[in-house]
């Protein structure tokens, strides 16, 4: 007897990756899972760079979702593709942490006679200017140096590229670029050893094989189709 089709459920887990690349604890995610310092499902007391409560996974429509829970120091997931930045955004690449952010200039003319000279009544629809800049920043968001993005690509690594971090042992020597697409921004990854992370904002899907951490700790997650 025919019952109907049958609706694809997923199997969510998370597991502590070490630093060497090993799997540590692995938890799954049936319920909401608070990640933090105490009184959570994932406890972490010795962490001080996370808040008490400070992220929380839950599965929701047949999809695992990563949330920040306003903490202090910010959640982050490893970028997989390029993707689009605006103003706010903040990424690290290897121990330095960058915030986007952009204004509008250039704006229109004003109407009327200047100078004798007379202008538009209705001047035609100018495309505003963006004008973007990335601030190097520390993890209270404290600014440690401000570059101009004027370039259609601008490359960042430890020894080649636009901006270079030489003591940074962490970054690949060409780690990440932006691009300015006629006024939008992407961030690219090029294929470097530790990734690019980015800050959630809110709460961000995460996909099998997907990686995020919080304050020292780091975690792999596993999404199966059942």
């Amino acid at each position: 007897m025919f019952t109907g089709l049958h609706a694809p459920q997923i199997e969510a887990r998370v597991a502590e990756k070490k630093p060497d690349g090993s799997l540590g604890r692995t938890s799954s995610i049936t319920k909401e899972t608070l990640i933090g310092r105490e009184g959570c499902d994932l406890n972490y007391p010795q962490d001080t760079l996370l808040s008490t409560r400070h992220a929380a996974l839950s599965v929701r429509a047949n999809k695992l979702w990563l949330r920040d829970l306003a903490s202090q120091n910010g959640s982050f997931y490893r970028q997989r593709e390029d993707s689009p930045v605006v103003a706010g955004d903040v990424f690290l690449l290897g121990r330095e942490l960058f915030r986007f952010t952009t204004e509008t200039v250039g704006d229109a003319p004003p109407q009327g006679v200047s100078q004798g000279t007379m202008v538009w009544s209705s001047p035609p629809r100018l495309q505003p200017q963006v004008a973007a800049k990335l601030e190097h920043i520390k993890l209270n968001g404290e600014v440690l140096g401000e570059f101009k993005l004027e370039k259609p690509e601008t490359t960042l690594g430890r020894t080649t590229g636009d901006l270079t971090f030489k003591e940074d042992p962490y970054m690949s020597s060409t780690h990440a670029r932006i691009v300015n697409a006629a006024g939008q921004f992407f961030l690219q990854d090029l294929h470097s050893r530790n990734g690019v992370y980015r800050r959630v904002r809110d709460e961000v899907e995460l996909r099998d094989a997907d990686e995020f951490f919080m304050g020292e700790q780091l975690f792999r997650v596993e999404v199966k189709t059942s």
